[in-house]
């Protein structure tokens, strides 16, 4: 830390830079607390985004300290085979996927076009309730897809994974990946033309 309270990152000792991803993720494998805290400082922001867009708002913190704390006790060791995000995710749907197991609880999909702002549509109030109509649409089309599907098209389009690191989080082809990514663009935006359909 330094004087005025800030959080350093992990140096290499080679050098006065931080040290990198993997060589802190590797560092982790080895029971190096120092290594799990600036793993976490780096990378909560983005591993908080995507489980909160698969969970609910209540389970997101827990599912969060959950998926570090499967590094911090070395049930989830970094090989180097992906990128560090990528191992990330993985170790969050994987923790994820065993919270919806053991709680038995009802899977509710939260995304980012559920909560319209006021004036964000127009001041025209029926411009308004169309879009909120037309937001509506989308979230249950959305929500009706499988849940592999769902967890692609957030992986690639909102976390920005390619289908090589998307098909190594949720063990599936990249094929797999661009298919059911494709999928949710065209259901997104049928619902999104014509809603009735």
């Amino acid at each position: 830390m330094t004087a005025d309270g800030e959080h350093q990152p992990a140096r290499d000792k080679a050098n006065s830079e931080p040290a990198p991803d993997r060589a802190i993720a590797m560092a982790c494998g080895d029971g190096d607390a120092k290594a799990v805290a600036e793993l976490f400082e780096r990378y909560q922001i983005p591993v908080t985004r995507y489980l909160s867009r698969l969970t609910r708002d209540g389970d997101v913190e827990d599912l969060v300290q959950a998926t570090f704390l499967q590094i911090a006790r070395g049930k989830a060791k970094f090989d180097g085979r992906s990128s560090v995000r990528t191992w990330l995710f993985a170790i969050a749907t994987n923790v994820m996927q065993q919270h919806f197991r053991n709680n038995a609880r009802h899977r509710r999909l939260l995304w980012a076009l559920s909560n319209v702002q006021e004036g964000t549509a127009s001041n025209n109030l029926f411009e308004q309730i169309d879009a909120r109509r037309s937001i509506s649409y989308v979230r249950a089309a959305f929500e009706s897809l499988s849940e592999k599907s769902r967890r692609a098209f957030l992986l690639c389009e909102v976390e920005g994974l390619s289908a090589r690191e998307a098909s190594e989080v949720l063990n599936a082809s990249e094929t797999a990946i661009w298919k059911r990514v494709s999928e949710v663009r065209k259901v997104l935006l049928s619902a999104a033309e014509d809603p009735q359909a």
